[in-house]
This record gives structure tokens, C-alpha cells and sequence, in this order.
């Protein structure tokens, strides 16, 4: 029988060199990574704010796309990113690409320090959706909706909509505006990024 070395790689695949045969044999090591987030849940607009991530199953080379609200915002090698809050509702996913899988994180959201009032004072941010959207926009809310203001990316408004039934929960219509990304203000006292398909 003829000489064999054994190596294993930084995703733990095993190689074995087979010198009877002049082959080098690998053994795949194949896990699905899992991902989870943590962090602060609040943040004041303006400030960083730094998420990490617990990885298992992805081995030393891995790469982590990171997401607030479906929008890709930064890919890192290391299991953290810092961003800067600008939405008082942020919602970050992460997905990372491992040694023979990927994986995506559940939602972590960060919300508003105090110092919101309005609609924050209750403690609970608007719940908006669909987003992305395509025809018609819900707006459900702890207070009465009494304005509505979509801008677009250089700050135009192309959706005003004040006292718009006086109700909690509203719908918009946003079917004929093009595709792109916009943000949507509510009573003037929450913003946040939305995307139209």
C-alpha cells in the first residue's frame, strides 16, 4: 500500500492524497449554517448602531450580506456591521454564504430611543406593508393617521395625503408611481424607507 496524506481544509472538507492511485480524494463536510442576531433593540436616529452575528455550521471563509428592510446596505467577512440609523424603524436581515450552504436570519428590528412622541408615545412604531409594494399601501397605527407624505429620492413629495380617513389603519394607493425606492413619513413624526415595485 502506498503513502496517504490527510489535510483538512478551513471548511473542514477532508483531502487525502492516494499516491498507490495518484488521485487526491476529498470528503465534503456539508452543514447548513445558521445565523442569528443581536444587538440593541433601540437607537436614536443619527447614531451608529452595531449588529453581531452568531454563526454555526459555516466554517472560517464566509461572507455576510446584510439587509434594513430588503435593502442591501453591507457585505462583511466578519460576523458584525455598524450602520447609521436613519429610519426610527429598522429591520435587519443577514445572510451568510458558508462553505457549502447559505442561510438568511430572522428579522431583528431596532427601534426609536425616546424622544418620539406621536405615534411613538405609545411605544409601538406603525406597522406599514406591504414594502416592497406594488398597488396599494397599508398604514395600521396606535394613533389616528392624520398625515401621509411620500417623497422620493431627491426629496420631491409625490404623495400627500393629510387626515386621510382620521383612522388607525389606512390604505394608499401607490400603483402609479414608478418603480424605485421612496420614504414615507406619517404625522410628520415617523419615516420610513419604501420600496415600489
Amino acid at each position: 500500500m502506498g503513502r496517504e496524506g490527510i489535510n483538512i481544509a478551513h471548511c473542514g472538507n477532508l483531502y487525502i492524497a492516494d499516491e498507490t492511485n495518484n488521485r487526491i480524494r476529498k470528503v465534503t463536510f456539508t452543514s447548513t449554517p445558521v445565523i442569528t442576531l443581536s444587538g440593541g433593540t433601540s437607537a436614536t436616529i443619527g447614531t451608529s448602531v452595531t449588529i453581531s452575528a452568531s454563526l454555526i455550521g459555516t466554517g472560517t471563509n464566509y461572507s455576510i450580506k446584510w439587509y434594513n428592510k430588503g435593502i442591501l446596505f453591507s457585505t462583511t467577512t466578519i460576523p458584525s456591521v455598524t450602520y447609521t440609523k436613519t429610519m426610527c424603524t429598522d429591520s435587519i436581515t443577514a445572510h451568510v454564504y458558508g462553505c457549502s450552504d447559505s442561510a438568511t436570519s430572522v428579522v431583528k428590528v431596532i427601534g426609536c430611543n425616546v424622544g418620539v412622541v406621536g405615534l411613538q408615545s405609545a411605544g409601538s412604531a406603525p406597522l406599514v406593508y406591504p414594502n416592497p409594494v406594488r398597488s396599494e399601501l397599508t398604514i395600521e397605527a396606535v394613533e389616528a393617521v392624520e398625515s401621509v407624505i411620500v417623497t422620493n429620492v431627491l426629496g420631491q413629495v409625490v404623495i400627500k395625503s393629510e387626515k386621510p380617513n382620521g383612522e388607525r389603519s389606512v390604505i394608499i394607493d401607490v400603483g402609479y408611481l414608478p418603480a424605485g425606492v421612496y420614504v414615507l413619513k406619517i404625522n410628520g413624526l415617523y419615516a420610513e424607507r419604501l420600496i415600489k415595485e
